[in-house]
């Protein structure tokens, strides 16, 4: 059986004691006081060397502790960040190829379903006297067109709104929050500042999904029955912060340990510089405060300009 350490630093003391009572009890002469405090220094002394080494010991064994965890610190903050860059560079990649589809939707799909109308329309004008049976399918071919054309327009305008290009951020919130407003009933207040002069690019459309994102959650899930969007900005900096009365979240999701689309979110603004915050309760509903230094992209630079190209 092992004994601990402090068993062992205790054994010679104890013995020590032990030697110097019996001799103290048995002895009657100087020389066994003596012999016994003799004995009892050199057990002390003993005991000094092993608790030394003992300290020694477990001073070393602290040091390679501290060290180690160093190290796994080291290669836990590296693989984060390797883990970040990635995320941002897929983001990046996915926005690139969403730009790229929505552009050739717009051209190609575009062009055959005005292409088809022209030529039904031309058809219905033709034999709306002589057949009209196939007129009347005709017009419902016609009007599934026009259906087709709406539908075409809104899978471009969720890849890349063009209000994002042309108008600017402002603008595109106050056009996807009027969207989500009408098809679910949800009523939003959205303000937005006057001077809505263009972003970055890699800064606008990461604002933009964030606020997309977070509007889709409150439909879904917060079962809210207002909701609010507020943007502002200075020359320092750009603010967004959503805001809704529903349910809340539960801690889980608000760390984004079950929510991949809080988790995206952060990504995005992280990925830009910036800061992200989000606080749920059940009776205060769910704010999420985004905060993007305009100076602060200086690390994305150059992944901002690559965007810009691709994009613009």
């Amino acid at each position: 059986m092992k004994l601990s350490a402090s068993a062992r630093l205790a054994v010679p003391l104890l013995i020590g004691v032990a030697i110097s009572l019996t001799l103290l009890v048995f002895s009657e002469m100087s020389v066994g006081l003596t012999i016994a405090t003799a004995l009892d220094v050199i057990l002390l002394a003993i005991v000094y060397v092993l608790t030394s080494r003992e300290l020694v010991r477990r001073e070393r064994m602290r040091v390679r502790l501290l060290e180690q965890k160093r190290m796994l610190e080291e290669q836990v903050r590296d693989r984060t960040a390797e883990l970040s860059a990635l995320s941002s560079d897929l983001q990046h990649v996915q926005e690139v190829e969403k730009s790229e589809l929505a552009r050739e939707l717009h051209d190609e799909m575009g062009s055959i379903l005005v292409s088809a109308k022209m030529d039904v329309s031309w058809a219905i004008s033709r034999i709306r006297q002589t057949h009209p049976e196939v007129t009347e399918k005709l017009q419902r071919a016609l009007n599934t067109l026009d259906d087709g054309v709406e539908i075409k327009r809104r899978i471009i305008d969720d890849l890349r709104p063009a209000l994002l290009d042309n108008l600017g951020l402002g603008a595109a919130i106050t056009w996807h929050v009027e969207q989500m407003s009408e098809r679910s009933g949800l009523l939003c207040t959205v303000l937005v500042p006057e001077d809505d002069s263009p972003l970055p690019g890699h800064i606008s459309i990461a604002l933009f999904r964030v606020a997309q994102e977070a509007l889709t959650n409150i439909v879904r899930h917060a079962k809210a029955a207002n909701t609010r969007v507020e943007l502002q900005r200075t020359a320092e900096e750009v603010r967004l912060e959503i805001k809704d009365d529903g349910n809340g979240m539960p801690p889980a999701a608000q760390a984004g340990q079950t929510a991949h689309g809080i988790l995206s979110m952060r990504q995005r603004i992280l990925g830009v510089g910036g800061e992200f915050d989000m606080r749920s309760g059940r009776a205060l509903g769910t704010v999420i405060r985004v905060r993007v230094p305009l100076g602060a992209e200086q690390k994305a630079a150059r992944r901002g300009a690559h965007s810009n190209d691709a994009i613009g």
